[in-house]
């Protein structure tokens, strides 16, 4: 026996990536089955993991939809970033593959911050 997604009393939707194309129809029509009164459905959970935040772009109509039209706190969304830099590398720094060393290149006009330990040559 097969259920529409709309009779359930809660739906958990999980998507990684570019995976949030394949559940965004999904989404949408039970949210207008739910202002429709034709689902028993009254809460929406989306799960979304993504390498970095600007890929929310591709789902920004999607979303601007959901809250225009889903019943007020019906919705929730939880985003998960999980490959953004945290940081920009500083000009003229270079990383040592195996220690993490950094070091700055001949051609730069400052001396670099080093650890007085961190001077192996390993």
């Amino acid at each position: 026996m097969q259920r529409q997604m709309a009779s359930f009393d809660q739906v958990i939707f999980f998507a990684g990536g570019s995976g949030i194309t394949a559940i965004a129809s999904q989404l949408l029509d039970l949210i207008k089955r739910m202002r429709d009164g034709k689902a028993t459905t009254s809460k929406v959970h989306v799960v979304w993991a993504m390498k970095r935040p600007d890929i929310m772009e591709w789902f920004k109509e999607e979303l601007r939809i959901c809250r225009e039209c889903a019943p007020p706190g019906s919705v929730q969304c939880h985003f998960f970033i999980t490959a953004a830099k945290r940081y920009e590398p500083l000009p003229d720094v270079k990383e040592h593959r195996l220690s993490g060393i950094r070091t700055r290149s001949p051609t730069s006009s400052t001396k670099p911050q080093e650890d007085p330990s961190a001077t192996r040559p390993w």
